[in-house]
């Protein structure tokens, strides 16, 4: 942390050695500077612990006090710890490794420069009896012995044992000798002239590790495309391209680049560029990542037969590279939508009463949380059949629940115009648009043409309702909450609520 402070050039924050001749606007600058840089390096539990220090300087000593305490209890705990540290077999010797000197550097920390003394005795009274030869050479063979000798000591016998460790697939034949199931002792057996096979049954441990050529996982996770097979590489570029870390931590390298066309039974060809020739790979992988920088996205359903998800769709792709415990939940509630709404449509009926185009509009106020946006929701019939809806948040502020109903009904009556217009034009609608609002405040000013205080801040476009309302071309009437469908659009509601909203737009 104090070198990404020395860094940004930020750490006379925390020192307070600052020249003469500084202006106290830089000195702040610093301070906020160091002070942001420390917090985005913390974990939540430690913010929790100094969170309520107002500047870098005291988050500082805050976090000296927490984590460099050198009180005699916990100085007693750390040699305890560091003079019966013993070798972990499980782990390789790097990790080992890592972790006595960090045991090392959190002694320092209280105080005690000696350790650096004990440290190489420690470590080479640590070793494992498989490493008891190496304990012997350093041992017998020096007259001193220091912290990297002993290092380089282990880290060579650990080559040397994975050099010559014996392979673990060890295939075994049983030989047996068979009989007839005759038990005639007179009994000749006669061997068929074209009968040369033999046959033979063996056990063996190892697993068939073939890999299919033109088989491709999609991987979340990795960067870029890689495959195993250079004979799939098109416009191959050869070079040393560095490394790849995978899952088990251990690095791959990079051979080369070149491009890879897939060909799809529906005869969809797809080309990968740049896709890395990493030949260590058990598999073709494709990077979710990568295709996404290329402007494919997987929306079959969206597109072609779903448009309702697509505001979800939408939502949850752009966490596709780095998906959580909550996105999964949303996906899970998206599927459980589809396969629930799958046998769910529109269901049109004869207009016995005569075409008749009907609308339903609602609000939300402020129900957003980070804009304080409210919603709008309308929904229109024709013959009571659901032709046209819509949910989204007003692109402004409402002031009060009056204007966001208000809004909601101009956004809404602006749709009802077009397909007035069509139905009007053929010949099929006689009668006016019939509007219905569970808002009778907002049906009063859409009435009122009178400009007053409770209305002077409102953009001029959405005085467009009291026009239309003024000339006959709709009717705008009072509803009851419970028998305005376009209240779904609002907010979540009890299964009872939803399923009577449905049947109101004849939805089934």
């Amino acid at each position: 942390m104090k070198s990404i402070l020395i860094q940004q050039k930020v750490f006379k924050a925390i020192s307070g050695t600052y020249p003469d001749n500084v202006t106290e606007e830089k000195i702040v600058e610093d301070d906020e500077i160091a002070y942001s840089s420390i917090i985005l390096n913390l974990s939540d539990t430690v913010i929790r612990k100094v969170g309520t220090q107002n500047s870098a300087k005291e988050l500082w000593k805050k976090l000296e006090e927490l984590y460099t305490e050198t009180s005699l209890p916990t100085k007693l705990f750390l040699l305890e710890k560091f003079f019966k540290y013993k070798l972990d077999v499980s782990k390789n010797i790097d990790k080992n490794i890592n972790e006595f000197t960090k045991l090392i550097q959190d002694i320092k920390l209280t105080g005690d420069k000696s350790i650096d003394d004990y440290s190489p005795i420690v470590l080479l009274n640590a070793i494992p009896d498989t490493y008891n030869d190496v304990k012997s050479a350093i041992k017998y063979d020096r007259d001193s012995v220091n912290l990297k000798t002993v290092i380089n000591g282990l880290k060579s016998k650990e080559i040397d044992l994975k050099a010559n460790k014996p392979s673990q697939n060890n295939n075994e034949v049983n030989m047996v000798r068979g009989r007839t199931k005759n038990r005639n002792s007179k009994y000749k057996f006669r061997r068929h002239k074209n009968n040369d096979e033999v046959y033979m049954i063996c056990d063996v441990n190892a697993v068939n590790s073939s890999v299919n050529i033109n088989e491709w996982l999609v991987d979340s996770g990795c960067t870029f495309h890689m495959t195993p097979f250079k004979e799939v590489l098109t416009n191959y570029k050869s070079g040393k391209l560095g490394s790849v870390s995978m899952a088990n931590e251990k690095l791959c390298d990079v051979h080369g680049y070149g491009d890879v066309c897939l060909s799809f039974e529906n005869g969809f060809k797809l080309t990968l560029k740049n896709v890395r020739h990493v030949p260590d790979l058990c598999h073709n992988l494709m990077s979710c990542a990568a295709l996404e920088e290329d402007g494919l996205e997987v929306m079959y359903l969206m597109v072609s037969t779903r448009p309702d998800i697509a505001y979800a769709v939408s939502c949850l792709s752009r966490f596709m590279s780095n998906a959580g415990t909550l996105h999964w939940e949303a996906l899970k509630w998206l599927l459980r939508y589809l396969i629930k709404s799958e046998n769910t449509g529109i269901r049109f009926s004869k207009c016995s009463e005569g075409v008749k185009l009907i609308g339903y509009v609602d609000s939300n106020y402020a129900n957003d949380r980070d804009s304080r946006r409210s919603t709008t929701s309308y929904v229109f019939t024709l013959c009571g059949a659901c032709i046209s809806w819509k949910s989204q948040l007003q692109n402004i502020v409402a002031l009060s629940t009056t204007e966001a109903e208000y809004i909601a009904t101009t956004e809404a009556f602006k749709e009802a115009i077009w397909p007035k217009g069509i139905l009007t034009e053929i010949g099929f609608l006689k009668n006016n648009v019939t509007g219905f609002s569970d808002s009778q405040s907002s049906i009063q000013l859409c009435k009122n043409p009178v400009f007053h205080d409770r209305t002077k801040h409102i953009e001029v476009r959405h005085h467009f309702i009291r026009d239309i309302v003024n000339k006959g071309v709709i009717n705008l009437e009072k509803i009851s909450s419970e028998e305005n469908p376009a209240d779904m659009g609002t907010k979540s509601f009890p299964i009872e609520k939803f399923q009577k909203c449905l049947n109101l737009l004849k939805l089934s």
